[in-house]
């Protein structure tokens, strides 16, 4: 009947009456101080984070600073504590001085994906884990038939995959970051 579809119309059309009330809610006085307390609320966990990762990162550089000095000056030495054959201390010596040179770069690894973590991005950290492991695979095999690399090609690939790997982390680190920028207010400083 003609009367009762007009009537259910009327009567249903739009939004319930309570999402109507929790709309009005918002946009009054006391709604807004409440929103805005709650983005702050989250803007400080914002500041906390980044700050986090950023004191994480200056102890990881100096850290991987000093290091990089002991395996420049003792590397050698220390694997001469394990091994006594002069091949071995001096391939290894070299390892260790070559490999230290990128310690920052494997640092940026662990911060970047722990935060990432942390911030609920577990998918990229799973996905940065495989394309490490495919470097891992890869690199040695492309280097040995490439570029003839040898032995040093396990040493290679190891560095090369923290490089890869970090530039990707820091990437996504920074796009996260930005995107954290734009869902707020331009007044709201994080």
């Amino acid at each position: 009947n003609a009367l009762w579809a007009r009537r259910q119309g009327t009567k249903f059309n739009g939004a319930p009456y309570i999402v109507q009330r929790a709309g009005e809610a918002v946009y009054s006085k006391r709604g807004q101080a409440k929103t805005a307390e709650q983005v702050e609320y989250y803007m400080q966990n914002a500041r906390m984070i980044r700050e986090g990762l950023q004191d994480a990162m200056l102890a990881m550089a100096v850290f991987s600073g000093a290091m990089f000095i002991v395996m420049q000056l003792l590397g050698p030495t220390i694997i001469r504590a394990f091994v006594s054959d002069a091949e071995i201390v001096a391939l290894g010596g070299r390892a260790l001085q070559l490999t230290s040179r990128f310690y920052v770069f494997l640092g940026t690894i662990y911060m970047t994906r722990g935060t990432l973590n942390g911030v609920g991005d577990a998918l990229f950290s799973f996905i940065n884990g495989f394309i490490e492991m495919l470097c891992r695979i890869f690199l040695p095999m492309a280097l040995i038939l490439f570029l003839s690399a040898g032995v040093w090609s396990i040493w290679w690939t190891a560095v090369l995959t923290w490089t890869i790997s970090a530039i990707a982390c820091m990437m996504r680190w920074l796009a996260w970051s930005r995107k954290i920028r734009v869902m707020v207010k331009p007044g709201l400083q994080i």
